[in-house]
């Protein structure tokens, strides 16, 4: 549960990275100043809900519907390195 031990270090992110709406409702967009690598969506425990491979495009819309309402982490990675926030599904 690495990633889950990272979450709330107040640590420079590698990537300019936006992740909106947050609270999300259906769907929500990540988007990257650079290319991305991957973007992963888990639970607060660290599993792997959903991980797209991005091959370096700029942005993702994730799809939420099949969602409970709560807190889970996105998870970016890029040729920069890998950033992490929570994203509230409502």
């Amino acid at each position: 549960d690495l990633c889950v031990a990272t979450i709330g270090i107040d640590a420079a992110e590698p990537v300019e990275w936006s992740l909106t709406p947050n609270p999300a409702h259906g769907s929500a967009t990540v988007q990257c100043e650079v290319g991305m690598t991957s973007v992963e969506l888990l639970t607060v425990k660290g599993e792997r809900i959903m991980l797209r491979d991005m091959a370096g495009e700029q942005n993702c819309t994730l799809d939420l519907s099949g969602l409970a309402k709560g807190i889970y982490i996105v998870q970016v990675t890029t040729a920069q390195g890998t950033a992490a926030r929570k994203l509230a599904v409502e």
